[in-house]
């Protein structure tokens, strides 16, 4: 702050402050220019807890009317000040071992996007089988209807909500239960050629994060779409590392048809993460708004109890 004082005069806190600092250094015989310019520093820069807490308080106090110099404005603070030097310098250090491992050949040049994608892809199921009764038989309980219903209706016997869907695979009308209907949209989409769309669009972004040079991304699962795998929950948000095993898990989950999620850069230092308490509500309201509309027919299913252990 000594610019700042030069040009605009020092605080009687400030001035009070130095003078019993130079005359602690006298006393010792270790007088150092007062701006610090020319005077080293052995003390161990403070962790960066410290640094956060610090200017936490100086805006607490300035809140209250009070602060360690309120006249002066908050960017020429010593507690701001050493808030930016430490953040600063995290971000050169995260930069460094990313420009380290680009150097020396690391996974965030050695990862064959397109590659890497159509492998997952030729392992994700693609189901085309027909699905679904043609004639009058509850896809549930297998009970004989005296007729075939046009559109949705309640088995007499088991209650449960027969649905009514075309099939793609050969244009017929079937008798399906809650779970066959979704698994006939996705042959729907599988046909339709939107399945190849997503994956070029996949690539295509993961192409970017690559050119980027940095060691993380970020999953966005895509749990705002009207059908959400299980795996999609426990994924979203995560950041996850260039070349990792846990990057493979993230992008099966992206490569699953109809999947609406994408790669998001990250930039920065993931053991500083801020963003963990945000997604973890995403999940847990995304969650709790599936399961409370969940047709009767899955409140008992495996999906159903995964969504319970999301919400604890």
């Amino acid at each position: 702050m000594g610019l700042f004082h030069d040009l605009f005069g020092k605080s009687s806190k400030a001035r009070r402050r130095e003078e019993a600092y130079a005359k602690r250094q006298q006393n010792q015989g270790r007088w150092d220019d007062m701006t610090g310019e020319d005077r080293e520093d052995d003390t161990p820069e403070p962790a960066q807890n410290d640094v956060i807490k610090a200017l936490s308080q100086e805006l607490i106090a300035r809140a209250h009317g009070g602060g360690s110099e309120p006249e002066v404005p908050l960017e020429e603070t010593d507690a701001f000040k050493k808030f930016a030097a430490s953040t600063r310098a995290q971000a050169a250090e995260v930069k460094a071992k990313n420009k380290a491992a680009k150097g020396s050949g690391g996974p965030a040049t050695q990862v064959d996007y397109d590659k890497l994608i159509d492998e997952i892809v030729a392992e994700t199921p693609q189901d085309m089988m027909p699905i679904g009764n043609v004639e009058a038989i509850c896809p549930y309980c297998s009970t004989r209807l005296k007729n075939k219903p046009l559109k949705k209706k309640k088995c007499p016997k088991c209650r449960n909500e027969i649905q009514v869907a075309r099939r793609p695979t050969d244009g017929l009308r079937v008798l399906a239960t809650d779970e066959q209907v979704e698994a006939l949209e996705v042959q729907e989409f599988l046909q339709s050629g939107e399945y190849e769309k997503q994956v070029w669009l996949l690539k295509e972004r993961m192409k970017r994060i690559k050119a980027s040079g940095e060691g993380f991304w970020r999953c966005d699962a895509g749990i705002d779409a009207r059908s959400v795998p299980i795996e999609a929950f426990y994924m979203h948000g995560k950041v996850v590392a260039v070349g990792s095993p846990e990057e493979r898990e993230a992008l099966e989950i992206l490569c699953i048809p109809r999947c609406i999620g994408m790669p998001v850069a990250f930039h920065g230092d993931p053991k500083f993460e801020t963003m963990d308490d945000y997604y973890a509500s995403q999940r847990y309201e995304r969650a709790l708004e599936i399961y409370q509309t969940l047709p009767k027919s899955m409140k008992d299913s495996e999906y159903a109890r995964e969504l319970r252990r999301i919400l604890g």
